[in-house]
């Protein structure tokens, strides 16, 4: 059996490679100190929950604290202001809705910029969607599209009858 032969360019090749795949010791791993989730809605709604749920599963998955803070108030713009005016360093989150992108559209001005002053990380709906499948997602959705029939019906008998 013939063994291959270590040339000068092979072994460099193999140096670079096993530099590549080693973990960088000179720069730490995100995270190494706790997470802060602001979620700019009161305690104990929905999405609270929902944040409370995401920040147990990221405190297991990264071995720090994750922790929520509630920061409601003026349709969100407390809580995005909160982490706008934050260290952009990725340890300060906002848990946001929909006001992010309309909020600009119903003040005149708002104490941040919410293209320039906030990064979007993860879009969670379609993870949900996505983690309910297929037939969860359809199930979801004709529950609304009920739901909002027997709104507007209710708002069409009030009229008529008022």
């Amino acid at each position: 059996m013939r063994l291959p032969v270590v040339t000068r360019r092979s072994h460099a090749a193999l140096l670079i490679a096993a530099a590549l795949a080693a973990p960088a010791t000179a720069s730490a791993e995100y995270p190494e100190r706790t997470v802060k989730i602001v979620a700019p809605f009161e305690a104990g709604g929905t999405v609270d929950a929902v944040a409370r749920f995401l920040a147990s599963r990221l405190n297991v998955k990264w071995w720090v604290p994750v922790i929520v803070e509630n920061r409601p108030g003026a349709g969100n713009i407390v809580g995005a202001s909160a982490v706008a005016q934050a260290q952009p360093d990725g340890y300060t989150l906002l848990f946001a809705n929909s006001s992010i992108s309309v909020n600009p559209s119903l003040y005149k001005s708002l104490p941040y910029d919410a293209a320039k002053d906030l990064a979007p990380v993860v879009f969670l709906v379609g993870l949900a969607q996505r983690a309910a499948g297929a037939e969860g997602a359809r199930r979801h959705h004709a529950a609304a599209a009920h739901r909002t029939r027997e709104i507007t019906q209710a708002a069409d008998d009030l009229r008529v009858g008022g």
